[in-house]
């Protein structure tokens, strides 16, 4: 069941004729409410700090992208100068919490989150939307599998005032490039993919210090121990953490390793041995090919 806490007194009661059930969360770009549709479904609306400017620039691109694992945006607004967006309400509790109370994740199951963030990131960079604030905070791990949330609104977000508990944890997930104030784009996505993964693998997060300094220089100096992966992980891992954001493979290019090593490991089971013949060959009996050899050769 989800945990939702009560109404502030400064909550609206409804956002875009969506009634507001109660509080989720709140985060750094603001409080997401559960509310209620006209049909008597749950919906997600975040309501960000930041200011309107921009966001019809943003809106439609967010409402388009689609993936399987991405958590829809299914409508957006502005409400008392602030953008707001409805999103499907993801049941689940966030990576972070699921792996604090759980433990690192290893083998099919760190595998296939690996595989579900990489397809949202595809989903959503070739509708040219960068998520710009992937960590462990907004990925969800449910029942139904992995869904990512909060996509698209970091720049948003960051033009209103800061959140009262806004996390070290946020820049820790940083790339390089976006720590030294250079903004982040479809590479610094990739890089944020990659620490998700290695925090669900140890438990840890992988550039975290003691203070925000600390934090910033070990995203630009800090190369972690990638040993805890699987063999398969650690070239494309390593890869995406690359401190030059040219050097990091596209969001496609990940997939497609990830997908290529599930494929490689199943085809031995989609396609056994064929069961021995009568000579104990294990040929078919027309010929060494089968009858599509027997064919070619007459």
């Amino acid at each position: 069941m989800t945990d939702i806490s009560p109404l502030q007194r400064s909550d609206p009661a409804d956002i875009g004729g969506f009634a507001l059930l109660g509080r989720l969360r709140d985060d750094e770009r603001g409080p997401v409410f559960l509310a209620r549709d006209a049909g008597g479904s749950h919906v997600e609306i975040t309501w960000l700090r930041g200011g309107a400017d921009g966001f019809g620039r943003v809106a439609a691109a967010l409402t388009a992208a689609r993936a399987p694992s991405l958590a829809r945006v299914l409508a957006t607004g502005v409400l008392d100068g602030r953008p707001y967006l409805v999103g499907e309400h993801v049941p689940g509790r966030p990576l972070r919490d699921a792996v604090a109370a759980g433990g690192a994740m290893t083998g099919t199951a760190l595998h296939r989150l690996a595989i579900a963030m990489a397809s949202a990131l595809v989903g959503l960079h070739q509708n040219g939307v960068t998520h710009g604030d992937l960590h462990p905070g907004t990925v969800f791990v449910g029942d139904d599998g992995v869904r990512l949330t909060g996509y698209g609104l970091a720049g948003l977000a960051d033009a209103g005032p800061p959140a009262p508990t806004r996390a070290l944890g946020r820049v820790a997930y940083s790339a390089p490039e976006q720590v030294a104030g250079s903004g982040g784009g479809e590479a610094a996505d990739v890089f944020a993919w990659a620490a998700t993964l290695l925090y669900a693998a140890t438990g840890s997060p992988p550039f975290e210090g003691g203070s925000t300094a600390e934090t910033v220089s070990r995203v630009a100096r800090h190369e972690p121990d990638l040993a805890v992966l699987e063999e398969h992980l650690r070239p494309v891992v390593g890869a995406c953490l690359a401190e030059d954001p040219a050097g990091r493979p596209d969001s496609g290019e990940v997939l497609l390793r990830l997908v290529g090593h599930s494929t490689q490991s199943l085809v031995p089971d989609v396609f056994p041995a064929p069961p021995p013949t009568a000579d104990g060959t294990g040929r078919p009996a027309d010929g060494p090919a089968g009858p599509a050899g027997a064919a070619a050769a007459g």
